[in-house]
């Protein structure tokens, strides 16, 4: 697991309401913005727990100066172990049993944390619960939304019923910590979809929710891993379904070493139907981001993104731009 290195200093032990939990591996460039987000947050009875997942650039810097200013920060230095290694240590660290999961590189609503924990406070069955979000390219301008993961306790228990995987926005997650760690915590092993497996587990045994508000601006940007990685992410999506369903037929999960030999296995059609898919969605994600900067190659990008698949690339289009071209309207 690494050498840990708790940066912390003498705090009143008794727990605060929530602990935001921030982890960061090369960072430094939106660290600023995101950290100011949940520093002006409505609800004040917070820590601010900062894991430097084994960074090389400014972020160490810049994580010990924000703590020097901030009795509510802690930082938690950890040899570099990934997005679901990091998580579980800092969820060994946090002091509060609701943790709210950050990322160094989004904005949080200034009501986001009073928000969630009225609502866990108010449905304490509820062990994980995300919001919707607005898409933000590199700038921080916003270009479209997201809306993820089941709104009402109907649509859970029809995710329940059709074997259906669990899809949160991360940065938008507040947790019962306890329910989690029950759980086994991240599995480092199905990075980069650690968290999609997560609230899929969860969500077979207790309740797993989304607000339609939207509480987060996503950035889209090259260096995140849901860009830069998104092809190995769509093959562990993949398996995440493939083991929900094992799950349900009381068979054993596969490894991700064994679906992908199962991939392979399958016939020649079906592997360039899903390469078609697969680069479909990444040309579109790619396409959010150079558009919200006013880059004209996102245009080209999402050509390319209909070209390969309109079936999929038209409907999410329109679901996703319709907010954002009403709000101009307004």
């Amino acid at each position: 697991m690494g050498t840990e290195v708790d940066q912390e200093r003498p705090v009143d032990r008794s727990a605060p309401a929530v602990t935001v939990l921030m982890c960061v591996y090369n960072g430094v460039r939106y660290l600023d913005e995101a950290l100011a987000s949940i520093q002006a947050q409505t609800l004040a009875d917070i820590e601010i727990l900062l894991v430097d997942d084994g960074s090389t650039d400014d972020t160490p810097a810049a994580l010990a100066r924000h703590a020097a200013a901030d009795p509510r920060i802690r930082v938690l230095t950890v040899e570099h172990q990934g997005p679901a290694g990091a998580r579980n240590v800092g969820l060994r660290h946090a002091r509060a049993r609701l943790v709210a999961l950050m990322d160094a590189d989004d904005i949080a609503r200034p009501d986001r944390l009073a928000i969630q924990a009225e609502f866990m406070r108010q449905n304490p069955d509820v062990v994980a619960l995300g919001s919707s979000a607005w898409h933000i390219g590199p700038r921080g301008r916003r270009i479209s939304v997201s809306d993820a993961g089941p709104a009402t306790r109907a649509e859970l228990d029809q995710a329940r019923a059709t074997h259906t995987a669990v899809f949160l926005i991360t940065p938008t997650v507040m947790i019962d910590r306890q329910a989690v760690q029950a759980a086994g915590g991240f599995r480092p092993e199905m990075v980069p979809a650690e968290d999609i497996d997560m609230w899929t587990r969860l969500a077979e045994r207790s309740t797993v929710l989304s607000l339609r508000d939207r509480l987060l601006q996503y950035r889209i940007h090259g260096r995140s891993i849901s860009t830069s990685r998104f092809f190995e992410q769509m093959d562990r999506f993949a398996l995440v379904q493939e083991n929900t369903d094992r799950r349900h037929a009381g068979r054993p999960e596969l490894e991700p070493a064994e679906f992908e030999a199962l991939l392979r296995r399958q016939p020649a059609w079906r592997r360039a139907d899903r390469r078609r898919v697969a680069r479909a969605r990444y040309h579109y994600r790619v396409a959010g981001s150079l558009v919200a900067d006013g880059d004209a190659a996102g245009m080209a990008h999402l050509a390319v993104a209909l070209a390969f698949a309109p079936e999929i690339i038209i409907p999410r289009l329109a679901r996703q731009l319709r907010p954002a071209i009403g709000r101009r309207q307004a």
